[in-house]
């Protein structure tokens, strides 16, 4: 009996099994052998219309109250330039200018570069700026500069044959001279008496791009020397300082003084010459020695009396 029922259940799995199989053959599905390579890939795509902008011109100090502002810029569809400064009146950020560039149809943006000379007598005149460059496109993009624009940049450019400071000086055409005045450096920083009782005047343009300071007729000292550029105007401001001086700081070492060796702050600042240096050196040295002898015997004196 139990046999039977374990051949009729055999039977009725056999049937359901087979029934199942009959139904999944009818499902249609899709034929993966027939499909192409091209039906298969996967294609990724990636944009990159991310816009930038790189102020590339000017940079730093200059005279030339008509710099050219030069940038490169990437994806962008306009430009638009800003100076920021500061005169009497208050802070300031005006528009200057407006750039839209030719896009590409495609993509609808552009990249390249541009210039845009911009006027500073019409702003602030004389003074610090910034530049600011901002593109548009899929997104924002800025970059900025800080600048200067200064009557006079004179520059140190060594001695003669009298070790006499020389400098050339680059100007603004509204600069009409450059009085110079000429102040010993303390130690601490600051500035001692002038060297000269009355500035020394240079008229604009000076002769062969050169001026000499005339330090070893003043009979000064050895040492560093901060020197005072104040540009003055021209018809009208030609007796009045049109801008705070220009400062540098030069060394001098007046002609026929034994050589100061750079030892440091404190002997640097003793003026002593090399060979100063040298003897202070050895009396130190034999000095220090001779007393560590006179302890070494003492020492051995003192075992031998314990003895």
């Amino acid at each position: 009996m139990h046999i039977r029922k374990k051949q009729l259940l055999g039977f009725f799995g056999l049937v359901v099994v087979a029934a199942i199989t009959a139904i999944a053959s009818t499902i249609p599905s899709p034929n993966v052998n027939a499909a192409t390579s091209a039906e298969l890939e996967i294609r990724v795509v990636v944009t990159n219309n991310v816009p930038s902008v790189e102020i590339t011109a000017p940079t730093g100090d200059g005279t030339d109250s008509t710099p050219t502002i030069k940038t490169t810029y990437n994806n962008a569809t306009g430009i638009e330039y800003y100076l920021v400064y500061t005169d009497g009146t208050g802070d300031h950020e005006v528009l200057v200018e407006t750039f839209t560039p030719t896009v590409d149809p495609n993509t609808g943006i552009a990249s390249g570069t541009h210039d845009v000379t911009v006027n500073l007598n019409n702003y602030a005149g004389y003074g610090e700026y910034t530049i600011k460059a901002v593109v548009t496109g899929p997104e924002f993009a800025e970059d900025t500069r800080n600048i200067r624009f200064l009557p006079i940049i004179p520059e140190y450019i060594g001695t003669d044959e009298d070790n006499n400071p020389e400098f050339t000086i680059d100007s603004d055409d509204g600069v009409g001279s450059v009085h110079i005045q000429v102040y010993p450096k303390n130690p601490d920083g600051s500035r001692g008496d002038p060297v000269f009782v009355d500035d020394i005047v240079a008229n604009l343009p000076i002769t062969n791009d050169e001026i000499t300071v005339l330090l070893t007729d003043a009979g000064v000292d050895t040492g560093d020397y901060i020197v005072d550029f104040t540009p003055y105007g021209t018809g009208g401001t030609s007796d009045t300082p049109i801008y705070d001086p220009y400062t540098l700081i030069v060394p001098y070492t007046k002609p026929g003084s034994p050589e100061v060796p750079n030892t440091g702050a404190f002997f640097s600042q003793l003026g002593l010459s090399k060979q100063d240096t040298i003897i202070t050196s050895l009396i130190a040295f034999f000095g220090t020695a001779f007393f560590a002898i006179i302890l070494l015997c003492r020492k051995n004196n003192n075992q031998r009396r314990r003895r």
